[in-house]
């Protein structure tokens, strides 16, 4: 398995088969799934066929994009899963206005390694990579009007709401569209923002 990325703390690496096991238990712990627009899937056999059909193709496509597993260094734990992609991968491209030049961010942790700043480091990491290394224009994200948490996740890694909320096709929650280009990254020297102070509530979806 290949190393994408490492952070102070977290090590992340391209996903196994192996993994579907890790994905099972983490998307059946409670909440963790409760702003993201779905339930977790059957059974380990159903994770395994996500990770074989979406998630090991990318990996041999051009460009760096693609999901990985987050592993913690200390403990070799696994704590959650992250991606990078092309905005007009998602599924909401065309509703949320991403572009081929966008890099769309997602991330989802287990729920033991809530609260320990890993989401805010993370996606610290993200950005930066996104603009050095794969050489998006802008990194968005899509979010519901819900979490608290999450948002501030967002902003701590210099995200801001692009667009007015909007019901995403077949959804009952108000959606928005967070990004961040290269030149803002670039303005302040590529390091993260001072945090602001907390405005609107709203939940990162993968």
């Amino acid at each position: 398995m290949k190393v994408v990325l490492e952070t102070e703390r977290l090590v992340l690496r391209q996903f196994t088969v192996a993994d579907a096991e890790y994905l099972l238990h983490m998307e059946r712990e409670p909440d963790v799934l409760r702003y993201v627009g779905r339930k977790p899937l059957a059974d380990i056999d159903a994770y395994r066929n996500k990770i074989q059909i979406t998630f090991l193709p990318f990996y041999d496509k051009p460009g760096g994009y693609g999901p990985c597993a987050i592993i913690e260094k200390i403990s070799a734990e696994f704590v959650g899963g992250c991606s990078l992609r092309p905005g007009t991968d998602s599924n909401f491209a065309a509703e949320m206005g991403f572009g081929p030049d966008d890099a769309e961010m997602g991330y989802g942790l287990r729920k033991p390694s809530w609260g320990r700043g890993y989401a805010t480091e993370l996606a610290q990491a993200l950005v930066r990579r996104a603009f050095t290394e794969l050489g998006a224009i802008s990194v968005v994200a899509c979010v519901t009007v819900d979490n608290l948490a999450s948002v501030r996740v967002l902003e701590k890694a210099g995200l801001r709401p692009a667009v007015e909320p909007l019901y995403l096709p077949g959804e009952n929650e108000l959606s928005v569209k967070y990004a961040l280009t290269k030149d803002q990254f670039l303005q302040r020297g590529g390091a993260p923002p001072i945090p602001l102070t907390f405005r609107n509530p709203a939940c990162y979806r993968d």
